[in-house]
């Protein structure tokens, strides 16, 4: 399944990104793509969270409340997978 952890969170942004207008608390963004746990104290998942969805091309925001918040109309356009750090490159011969 891991294989297909990074496939499936960036499906999953993008049906959010189209979905809910105009911002999205990035809490519950981790909680729905199983960074961390439920809970509110988990730091290390949201900060994991934020990480990856910055990597995507997501445009973050706070609220008044200075709580971190995915502005979902303008990451729609902006989101995009990253090529794998891992990756060959290919060798073209002409």
């Amino acid at each position: 399944m891991d294989l297909y952890v990074e496939k499936m969170r960036y499906a999953a942004v993008k049906c959010m990104t189209r979905s809910y207008r105009p911002t999205l608390p990035v809490s519950y963004v981790a909680h729905i793509l199983g960074f961390g746990t439920a809970d509110e104290k988990d730091r290390e998942g949201l900060q994991e969270c934020i990480e990856w969805l910055k990597a995507h091309g997501a445009c973050l925001t706070s609220d008044n409340s200075g709580e971190m918040m995915l502005d979902s109309k303008a990451s729609m356009a902006s989101l995009f997978m990253p090529d794998p750090e891992d990756a060959v490159a290919l060798e073209t011969r002409v």
